[in-house]
């Protein structure tokens, strides 16, 4: 969140290199999700409507 008087000039930059990303093939992001411990697994379509329930999801 931005604070008061602050440009969004003066935010840091983040740690991911875009110019590297960019020139990267989808097969190239894909395996490197999978050696990602941290990312999320990557689901087919089949799993996504087996495992996507939205009757659980949090209504306010």
């Amino acid at each position: 969140m931005q604070q008061q008087g602050e440009r969004v000039e003066d935010k840091p930059e983040g740690r991911t290199d875009w110019d590297r990303l960019r020139k990267m093939t989808d097969a190239e992001i894909a395996q490197a999700v999978v050696h990602d411990p941290d990312a999320a697994p990557i689901l087919s379509d089949e799993e996504m409507r087996r495992e996507y329930k939205p009757d659980t999801a949090i209504k306010r």
